[in-house]
């Protein structure tokens, strides 16, 4: 159930932020993926939904 939130959580953030800024550079795909704690996640989604340019991710 845990790995399920995680790939939700990582999926919807890499999917925010490629709607607002395009196609990704892979160490920010890596970044995300790379991170397991759920907090951390969450975090990052809402960082995701906030910021105005992708260098401050």
């Amino acid at each position: 159930m845990q790995q399920g939130l995680q790939k939700g959580l990582k999926d919807s953030i890499i999917e925010i932020l490629e709607l607002k800024f395009g196609e990704l550079p892979e160490e920010i795909k890596a970044k995300i993926n790379s991170t397991d704690d759920i907090e951390a996640l969450k975090e990052m989604r809402k960082k995701a939904i906030l910021i105005q340019s992708l260098k401050d991710f």
